[in-house]
């Protein structure tokens, strides 16, 4: 923010400022609920209680944003994610790249067992005699 500020851009710093003491603020609030409330009362679902987090997470070249909200209230709990759009499209291609790899996995397993299957028939007609033919 100090950076910004010098160099004359004050609405920048203002707002890169007011981030950062989100983040701390934040970082304090789940700090303490992880250090004593949860503790105390692990299973109190207290409105409010969890609170939300927004978190910008740095990728390269720039920042990624993804948030995440976590809402307590009596009927449950409610989770939500949002992810920005090149995080989000990394994901997908860790998530494609995955089920690509199951896929290829279950057709080797899928090959192994045909060939034992048939291994197994050729095993099992090798022992058979063909019946007597009749006089």
């Amino acid at each position: 923010a100090e950076v910004l500020r010098l160099q004359g851009k004050s609405a920048e710093a203002r707002a890169q400022l007011k981030r950062a003491e989100d983040v701390k603020d934040r970082t304090e609030r789940m700090s303490e609920l992880r250090s004593r409330k949860l503790a105390e009362q692990p299973l109190d679902p207290a409105p409010g209680r969890l609170g939300s987090g927004h978190h910008v997470l740095g990728a390269g070249g720039g920042a990624q944003q993804a948030s995440l909200t976590v809402q307590a209230d009596e009927s449950g709990i409610l989770v939500e994610a949002a992810l920005g759009e090149a995080l989000a499209n990394h994901m997908l291609a860790r998530m494609i790249d995955a089920q690509e790899g199951m896929m290829k996995r279950m057709e080797k397993q899928q090959r192994e067992a045909i060939e034992a299957q048939e291994k197994a028939l050729k095993e099992a007609a090798s022992k058979v005699q063909p019946p007597p033919l009749p006089k």
